[in-house]
């Protein structure tokens, strides 16, 4: 099979699988619950993980479902699962990139002024 997008190989559902970034759309849909695990105020919720390496196979595999993913996605990996679709985002890099930049503006001793 040819991917159509990039990513990290995982095991999922007794065979290698690509997860692929997530795209603007997911990103869009689950914005609030993003903040919220980048936030750091709660342990992700195992089933929005599931939802997330959902959207990410479905970049690659036509196939893959909902239940598919509810079925993979278990207490011994959705942490690690959780990881990779934000890293293989880049999401984690750029929000790290982007809150250094906002404490150093926001930081007096840095002032130009």
């Amino acid at each position: 099979m040819t991917l159509k997008v990039p990513g990290t190989a995982v095991q999922l559902g007794g065979r290698e699988r690509v997860l692929a970034p997530i795209n603007a759309a997911t990103f869009k849909q689950y914005r609030n619950e993003l903040n919220t695990v980048f936030g750091g105020n709660s342990i992700p919720d195992i089933e929005f993980v599931a939802t997330l390496v959902y959207h990410s196979l479905r970049r690659n595999y036509d196939d893959v479902t909902v239940e598919d993913a509810l079925d993979w996605v278990d207490a011994g990996n959705y942490v690690d699962l959780l990881d990779i679709v934000v890293n293989v985002s880049g999401l984690a890099a750029s929000l790290g990139k982007m809150m250094r930049r906002i404490a150093a503006a926001s930081d007096p001793s840095t002032s130009t002024m």
